[in-house]
């Protein structure tokens, strides 16, 4: 049994996210469930780029692995919600140096086959998530699928069926892919039932 829960982002302290963790405590099927939160991105904001070799270094991401395939449910937002998919659109080095940054890929565990784009909707110190997603979707193989997720949004995945959650009615997720020698932006409708996975990926 995969479970997975990728959030795009919001504020959990101001309760930006409270619907979406109701669902996963209800998806958890206990009235109880304990609890393990991985705090190595929120600690400091530098440290959203160092994360992934981090987790590797110590081995979090081959206990992660044995997790999911034993049952838990994995959830993350933002910089967490990018190590569940192949990879991810990170502004981490925005925390180095505000005058002279760029958006940058990270590589994650690929339980999800497509590259994430967290935080869809928002800006990073002017700069546009959604337009450098879709100018970094170019230049990546044509069978490559993006997925987008706005802020206070996120994808369920469970086994090979997914959903989107939100704690916002504007909230959205999107796939971005190649049609026609174009990259396009499309809406993932949300659904109360999960859907196949071959219809995203």
């Amino acid at each position: 049994m995969s479970k997975i829960i990728a959030i795009g982002g919001g504020e959990i302290r101001e309760n930006e996210t409270f619907e979406i963790d109701a669902e996963i405590i209800k998806l958890s099927e206990k009235e109880n469930p304990k609890l393990l939160f991985i705090p190595t991105a929120s600690y400091d904001s530098s440290s959203y780029l160092k994360m992934m070799k981090i987790w590797r270094f110590l081995g979090v991401d081959t206990m992660l692995k044995n997790a999911k395939e034993n049952g838990t449910i994995l959830c993350g937002i933002s910089a967490g919600a990018i190590f569940w998919f192949k990879s991810g659109h990170s502004d981490s080095l925005s925390s180095y140096n505000e005058k002279k940054w760029k958006y940058i890929t990270v590589k994650g565990l690929n339980f999800v086959n497509a590259i994430l784009c967290p935080h869809y909707d928002t800006h990073t110190l002017g700069k546009s998530r959604k337009k450098h997603f879709e100018y970094l979707m170019k230049k990546l193989p044509k069978n490559t699928i993006g997925i987008g997720i706005d802020e206070n949004c996120a994808i369920e995945f469970v086994n090979n069926k997914y959903r989107v959650l939100s704690s916002k009615k504007s909230a959205k997720a999107y796939k971005i892919f190649w049609e026609n020698s174009k990259i396009i932006s499309k809406e993932i409708i949300k659904t109360t039932e999960l859907q196949d996975i071959t219809s995203l990926l």
